[in-house]
């Protein structure tokens, strides 16, 4: 096959998702992408394109930035194109093109970013011109059909986790030194971006209410966003620095040590398609979650059982959920147990490939 992603390049579920494609060896790959780059993928040829910085440099530029991505997409003449992300963009890009169109959103794009009138009407202008939709969760299902996809072109396919590297034999507890922690300290994870939609302030609000339980807590924040400056300075208002890691730029091998070595993980999201990735791969290491009751979680994490649910926003019960994990292991070893299992059984990564492959194949037939 020759496939070209329309994809983000700094969204872990685009680079694995082309990635799998470009490792089975029989296919060629393509990527344009409109993001920064920050991992290289191996057997993928990648042309980005830089986006200026404002509204007003977007609009200038705006024309000869589709005329560009069009004549790359004619370049690699491409058997399909799959688009990751739904952007108001892609209906000047796709329009007039003949390839067929697989079209995946990740979540806000529609749920959130469609709530904005112009935006709302240049999607449903879009929409009809794929041939195959592909989301990870029902409530996406609804809004594409809402939105004006044909019911019948949307499939359910999961991001899917890779239970074979996120696993909790990659638990190394020597990074908490590295990282000047005290041995024997208990480690609260969040991964989410420090962007306003993750609301890893409510995170950081609830780390005193913990320590104020359990004092040998101490926690880590992976990612990157432009809420970082506010947190930190949230972090240092609360006199908490001491007890509190930023880390970005992980390697994926790092990534999986860091999730294995975790006691609990967080997620603080306001949104998400479906099962966040960074909450599956804690639960497919063994690390018991702690997330919000939004979306679809509730249908993955069992409250209770496989993980636990809290309101959005509600520092106080998320740091009460912490504290109960924290105050009894072996609790917390049953519950990462049982959200092993769910992963393995609903959301492994190549089950979920193979499923996205087969589709591929009949697009290509017709």
């Amino acid at each position: 096959m020759k496939i070209l992603f329309v994809a983000p390049l700094n969204s872990v579920h685009s680079r694995r998702w082309i990635q799998y494609f470009a490792d089975k060896g029989t296919n060629e790959v393509y990527v344009l992408n409109f993001e920064e780059q920050t991992v290289e993928l191996t057997n993928v040829n990648v042309m980005t394109i830089r986006l200026p910085g404002g509204f007003w440099k977007k609009c200038l530029f705006f024309v000869p930035i589709i005329s560009r991505a069009r004549s790359f997409i004619r370049k690699t003449n491409p058997d399909f194109i799959h688009v990751h992300w739904v952007s108001f963009a892609h209906y000047f890009l796709f329009w007039g093109l003949s390839f067929p169109l697989v079209i995946t959103p990740w979540g806000s794009d529609i749920l959130i970013n469609t709530k904005k009138f112009f935006i709302s009407c240049f999607i449903r202008k879009f929409l009809p011109q794929g041939s195959l939709f592909i989301c990870d969760a029902r409530h996406l299902k609804d809004k594409l059909i809402e939105l004006g996809a044909d019911q019948a072109k949307v499939q359910l396919i999961y991001f899917g986790t890779d239970v074979r590297k996120f696993h909790p034999d990659r638990k190394d507890r020597s990074i908490w030194k590295e990282l000047g922690f005290e041995e024997g300290v208990s480690i609260v994870l969040s991964l989410r971006a420090l962007k306003p939609i993750y609301d890893v302030r409510t995170f950081i609000l609830s780390i005193p209410e913990i320590l104020r339980e359990y004092g040998s807590a101490r926690f880590v924040a992976v990612g990157r966003g432009e809420e970082k400056p506010k947190l930190v300075q949230l972090v240092q208002e609360l006199g908490i620095t001491e007890k509190v890691r930023f880390l970005e730029g992980l390697s994926d091998e790092a990534m999986q040590k860091v999730v294995a070595s975790a006691d609990v993980y967080v997620s603080t999201s306001l949104s998400d398609g479906g099962l966040a990735a960074s909450t599956a791969e804690a639960m497919a290491c063994e690390v018991p979650v702690v997330v919000t009751d939004f979306g679809e979680n509730g249908k993955w994490v069992e409250n209770g059982v496989s993980g636990f649910l809290f309101p959005l926003s509600d520092h106080r019960e998320l740091a009460q959920k912490v504290v109960d994990l924290l105050k009894d292991p072996a609790y917390a070893k049953d519950i990462a147990r049982a959200g092993r299992r769910v992963i393995e059984e609903r959301n492994n990564y190549y089950k979920e490939m193979e499923k996205t492959e087969a589709l591929y194949e009949k697009i290509i037939q017709g």
